[in-house]
């Protein structure tokens, strides 16, 4: 799989530069504000709750200008984001003591991205996302229960497609070379798998909504496996170096 997505970048990039009146390369970092979008531990009581999280991401990127306005532009990244939670006993659930957890996941993202303007400019395009590690941590509590802990990666996507939103500018140090700095939102389009606040992966929340649901016939979602998806939203601060070829 990863082979065939150096292949596409290296497709596309061939493909763009041939019409491509003006090309720019370099290098880009971003530290980003993380968050796994998830109604089935936001809607929660205090038992699971969410704490702010910080990655980061960065790699190459390359541009291709079609006129002095209009381009498109792909990067190749290595993306590390996650959530963080803290929570209170829930005994129904194992949970005996207050805990604090946290799931992280590494990708390589390739986003393609249209690019408006010329120094300013706005950019947005899809970012397809291949899963290279992901892990759970449960740092306080017990469990009377088994749960995921350490390296989960095979509760995740192995691939998923999310969108890019961003603004920035160019700051010139010579008529080629330039530091370019904006920000940067993304949000998956696809619900990307992954565990609760508990370490549980949707299956194990059926399962539990379930047995709980045999004792409390009103209520067949306590734990909210109806509403389990993960969609991860980040904003980013992004710097970085270019250097620009051409008109």
């Amino acid at each position: 799989m990863k082979k065939l997505f150096i292949t596409l970048a290296l497709t596309i990039f061939i493909g763009l530069s041939s019409f491509a009146q003006a090309f720019y390369g370099g290098v880009e970092g971003a530290f980003q504000n993380t968050w796994f979008m998830n109604k089935a531990v936001f809607d929660r009581d205090a038992s699971q709750d969410v704490d702010v999280t910080f990655g980061q991401n960065y790699g190459i990127v390359a541009g291709f200008m079609f006129s002095e306005s209009f381009g498109l532009e792909v990067n190749f990244l290595y993306n590390h984001m996650g959530q963080k939670y803290v929570g209170e006993a829930d005994p129904i659930a194992g949970i005996l003591s207050d805990y604090s957890s946290e799931s992280f996941v590494n990708t390589i993202d390739l986003p393609v991205m249209a690019r408006f303007g010329q120094d300013a400019y706005f950019n947005i395009g899809p970012v397809v996302s291949l899963t290279q590690a992901a892990n759970f941590t449960y740092t306080k509590g017990t469990h009377l229960n088994d749960t995921l802990q350490g390296n989960n990666k095979n509760l995740y996507q192995k691939m998923f497609v999310g969108v890019v939103l961003g603004f920035g500018g160019d700051i010139h140090l010579t008529k080629r070379l330039a530091i370019r700095a904006g920000m940067r939102f993304y949000y998956a389009l696809q619900d990307i798998g992954g565990v609760n606040a508990y370490g549980w992966d949707k299956a194990t929340t059926i399962e539990r909504d379930h047995l709980y649901n045999l004792t409390h016939p009103e209520n067949d979602d306590h734990w909210g496996h109806k509403e389990f998806s993960t969609n991860p939203l980040t904003g980013q601060l992004r710097l970085g170096v270019v250097y620009k070829v051409g008109k």
